[in-house]
């Protein structure tokens, strides 16, 4: 606030580590790091953009620079403000992060990635309070563990789900050899849906990411002991870490193949039996890749929408949707290769939209400062220009940052595929956390949002085992806790408030 011209500048860090919302109009200009604070004033009425609802049925998060409300919007990462006394906005984006691979030495690069690595993690440790790490099952969060045991004895924090793919086990095994003072939590599923209308309040906007109410779960275990904590956000997005980034390559075969013809064998391949093995892998490999992949997350196609919403038709065939929202991000790398397009992709959509909103919300509930290590711009300015064949080598992912880490990194998880927090949603909605979901629905989620015939033969073809509905489901779910929290809870308080 520059107080003797009476102008505002605001800006968003590099990456969107942190969330910035504002509100304004012709007499204020509102501003906070949540939502609610801004409702909080009392002057923005809480109306749901419908556009934002169908974008969330899609990537499962509303992608910037708008939020689920109509009157609220998100500045984007790498942003600025500039709000000037005759009420003039000026809005520009103040740096690209642009990939530009260069052709040099592999040792090269692996030299400079564990220099620049090990000189962000010592910067992201300076502090005045207790800090440690979010450590999983991973090379992302273990690198950064590994890391922090070299400068000073550090504590761990992991949670898992009981099953054989318990991150618990590996992620206290992993501790031992680090030599860390190692903390777990083990969730119960009674224990995952109890805390989620918390978990919700505290999001802002619906996330329909399972793994979020994880990270709740690691942070209210982190912050029993420490103030800060580092954790292996944005590894994936830099050095090419999710398995997705390889489809491509496996689909080199039909590059060959004209469009036209592709369009042929699309509507054919669309017409074969949902059973039939291969069928998902053909649809993909005859559609244009800026027309299938919006980020890591896909979960309803537009003719699922239609048939699951029910908005009207004019509504569905003109909002602004996935391909128009990724396609000027395809335009800035459309010479890239495919790999580094999709990469480039999550980097500016699914990156702030999901991964680092979820971890900012997540943490802060808690009051955990998180930070984040890979999302250095240092550590981006060598990532960004490490060509694909580095990253995605031998048949896995991330493979020069797994080279850099030998030596580091424990072997046992040196070469292990990535998982995620591997939450068991499929089997628990096969059980009767099933009806918990159809109540809350049936109970919180407005007509004119949801066609509920089509949502509960969704359930019941998932109870059945006729496919795996889960994520679909669960974005439905979260939703409705959401729309009950922040639209028909706060409507009843108003109406009690008036009477």
């Amino acid at each position: 606030w520059d107080r003797k011209r009476r102008e505002v500048f605001a800006a968003r860090d590099f990456f969107g580590i942190k969330p910035f919302y504002y509100y304004v109009d012709q007499e204020q200009f509102l501003f906070a790091s949540e939502v609610k604070a801004i409702h909080a004033v009392g002057v923005v009425k809480r109306t749901i953009r419908p556009e934002s609802v169908l974008n969330y049925l899609t990537f499962q998060y509303v992608p910037d620079p708008h939020t689920m409300f109509e009157h609220v919007q998100t500045l984007p990462p790498a942003h600025y403000l500039h709000i000037r006394q005759n009420g003039s906005i000026t809005l520009k984006k103040y740096w690209e992060p642009t990939f530009e691979p260069k052709d040099r030495p592999i040792e090269d690069y692996i030299d400079e990635l564990r220099y620049r690595l090990e000189d962000s993690v010592k910067y992201h440790m300076h502090s005045d309070v207790k800090s440690g790490c979010l450590l999983s099952s991973g090379i992302d969060s273990t690198s950064i563990a590994a890391h922090m045991r070299h400068i000073r004895p550090i504590q761990t924090f992991s949670v898992g789900f009981e099953g054989p793919q318990n991150e618990c086990q590996i992620a206290r095994q992993t501790a031992e050899k680090l030599g860390t003072e190692h903390y777990d939590h083990i969730i119960g599923p009674d224990e995952y849906f109890d805390v989620l209308p918390k978990a919700v309040w505290h999001q802002d906007e619906p996330v329909a990411d399972p793994s979020a109410i994880a990270l709740y779960f690691v942070a209210r275990l982190a912050r029993e002991h420490v103030t800060v904590a580092l954790s292996g956000e944005g590894a994936d997005e830099l050095l090419g870490g999710y398995r997705i980034y390889r489809e491509p390559i496996s689909l080199r075969a039909f590059d060959y193949v004209p469009m036209d013809i592709k369009r042929v064998l699309h509507r054919v391949f669309k017409k074969l039996p949902a059973s039939v093995k291969g069928r998902n892998t053909l649809l993909r490999a005859t559609t244009p890749l800026r027309e299938r992949f919006f980020g890591n997350a896909m979960l309803f196609s537009e003719d699922i929408k239609r048939d699951l919403t029910l908005y009207d038709s004019e509504l569905i065939s003109s909002y602004r949707n996935p391909i128009d929202i990724a396609g000027p991000f395809y335009d800035r790398v459309k010479h890239l290769d495919p790999s580094t397009q999709m990469q480039y992709i999550d980097l500016n959509l699914w990156m702030p939209g999901d991964i680092l909103s979820k971890a900012d919300k997540m943490t802060m509930a808690h009051s955990l400062e998180l930070r984040v290590p890979f999302l250095d711009k240092e550590v981006f300015e060598i990532a960004r220009s490490i060509p694909v064949r580095y990253r995605l080598a031998e048949n896995t992912t991330k493979f020069i940052f797994r080279k850099a880490m030998e030596g580091i990194v424990p072997d046992t998880i040196l070469h292990r595929p990535k998982l995620g927090f591997p939450v068991p949603l499929r089997d628990w909605l096969r059980t009767q956390y099933a009806d918990r979901v159809l109540e809350q629905v049936d109970t919180n989620v407005n007509d004119l949002y949801l066609n509920r015939t089509a949502f509960h033969d969704m359930v019941r073809r998932h109870r059945n085992g006729q496919g795996d509905y889960a994520r679909k489901i669960w974005a439905i779910y979260i939703f409705s806790l959401w729309h009950k929290t922040y639209v028909e809870d706060q409507n009843k308080e108003r109406q009690i408030h008036v009477i």
